[in-house]
Parts: C-alpha cells; sequence; structure tokens
C-alpha cells in the first residue's frame, strides 16, 4: 500500500463544515477517553484482575490466564470492541458529520492509548484540544469520506470536495501514476499554516497487480 495527498480548496460554507466535523471529532475522542479512564480505575482496583495477571506474570504467560485477564479486562469495557459500540452510541448525534467507520476508527485509536497503558510504557491516557487533531481516519472507501479518481471528488457525508493535483509536473505525475492503483480509503487532513488551516484528502492505495 502506498499514499497520496491531494489538496482540497473548500469554500466558506465547506470550510465551515469541515471545521464541525473536527470538532464533533475531538468531542468524540475526549469522551472516549473519559470512558476509558473511568473503566481503567476501576479495573485498577480489581483484586481479581490483579491476582490473575501475577499468575500470569509468574506462570511464563500461560494462554489460559492471558484469556481469562483479557475477559476481566473486557467485562470492564476495556477491549477495542467495546469503545467500538460505546463510541459508536455516543456518535449517533453526530451522524450528519461523521460517518460510522469514521467514529469507529477514532474509538480505535483511543484503544491504542489504552494498550499502552495497560500493556507498554503508556502512564495516562490523556484528553487531547482540537489543535491536536489533524485526521479523520477512514477504514473503506465505501463509507465516510468516498474518493472518485475518475471525478478527482471526495463525497463525504454530504459534501462534494474537489481534490487538486500537485502544480509541478514531476509530483502530479507520480500522483496521476498512483491513483491507477485500487483505493483502499481516504482520510480528511487539516495543516495549520501562517495563512490558516488547509485540507487535503489522503488517498491510501493499493497497488494492482
Amino acid at each position: 500500500m502506498h499514499t497520496v495527498q491531494l489538496l482540497l480548496k473548500p469554500s466558506k460554507y465547506e470550510r465551515y463544515e469541515i471545521d464541525r466535523r473536527f470538532r464533533a471529532l475531538a468531542h468524540l475522542h475526549n469522551v472516549c477517553v473519559k470512558y476509558a479512564r473511568k473503566c481503567m480505575v476501576r479495573l485498577q482496583y480489581d483484586k481479581d484482575y490483579a491476582a490473575l495477571r501475577q499468575q500470569y506474570m509468574e506462570l511464563s504467560k500461560k494462554l489460559s490466564k492471558k484469556e481469562e485477564l483479557a475477559e476481566r479486562r473486557s467485562a470492564y469495557g476495556l477491549s477495542k470492541s467495546a469503545l467500538e459500540c460505546y463510541l459508536k452510541v455516543c456518535g449517533k448525534q453526530f451522524s450528519k458529520l461523521l460517518s460510522s467507520q469514521q467514529v469507529q476508527t477514532e474509538a480505535d485509536r483511543v484503544w491504542c492509548g489504552v494498550e499502552k497503558c495497560l500493556f507498554g510504557n503508556g502512564k495516562a491516557l490523556r484528553f487531547k484540544r482540537f489543535m491536536d487533531f489533524d485526521t479523520i481516519g477512514g477504514k473503506s472507501n465505501k463509507n465516510g469520506a468516498c474518493f472518485d479518481s475518475e471525478a478527482m471528488m471526495v463525497s463525504w457525508v454530504g459534501l462534494s470536495l474537489k481534490c487538486f493535483l500537485p502544480k509541478s509536473a514531476s509530483s502530479r505525475s507520480y500522483v496521476e501514476e498512483s491513483l491507477k492503483g485500487t483505493v483502499c480509503y481516504c482520510n480528511i487532513k487539516q495543516k495549520m499554516f501562517s495563512s490558516g488551516w488547509r485540507y487535503y484528502a489522503e488517498i491510501i492505495l493499493k497497488e494492482d497487480a
């Protein structure tokens, strides 16, 4: 797989809509973080989980203990699927702004943070500011931001955004050749410059055999 980035030149109204969507994503992310932190605190005080974890460490990671630990965490809502289900419910209020898979992708990002805290060197699951959000992710080209390589357009929950090729001949040629591959999914990115926010469609492609 490889990635190409195409500039978007949204109108004033489209900028307003994109901003709303990033703010909705930021809200959902922090709602999910708040929920996950509460679950982690509850798990922290679970004596049975602590005992199982100690046994797991002492018995060289036996599979049975590993499964018991996972089940115990899931009972507290600490699993990738549990966070996805939780945020799916929370995300319904933003169904006109974000697709189900875009909401799910953000839940997966929170889960990555939980994993670092539970199994890695992560110290705490932190809330994020709006300025920290630069990507609204996707999972397929049939849900959320959908890229049409022939029309050079992104259709995204009621928005139709025109994509622009690079100006330089070499970059333009590379992008055009890359877009002959199969589109896996499309992310929407925002970057802050001195002149303000700029927006991009990040196209993830699979090279056709």
